[in-house]
């Protein structure tokens, strides 16, 4: 689900605010609530980064700068990506 100002400009909420970062947050289901252990969680969400990784490295229009920053074991991650600009 979109999330900070992403969610703001998709939404009915008239806002002037500029943002060229995309916020997702992950809403769990019980198979990941479930999940035995720590470590198999953070397997999970490990997995979770390398299919959004995989999905920008295949793109046509996108490409990422450098290696993500990856802190609280996989719950947080950060890529730059580059992208065609409009205006230069």
């Amino acid at each position: 689900m979109f999330s900070g100002g992403t969610a703001l400009a998709k939404s009915s909420v008239k806002t002037n605010r500029m943002s060229e970062d995309v916020d997702l947050k992950l809403a769990v289901n019980q198979s990941f609530l479930d999940l035995p252990s720590r470590n198999a969680k953070r397997n999970s969400r490990k997995v979770v980064m390398q299919v959004v990784e995989s999905m920008i490295e295949s793109s046509k229009t996108f490409s990422i700068e450098k290696r993500p920053l990856i802190l609280d074991e996989y719950r947080y991650f950060s890529f730059d990506i580059r992208y065609p600009q409009e205006y230069q």
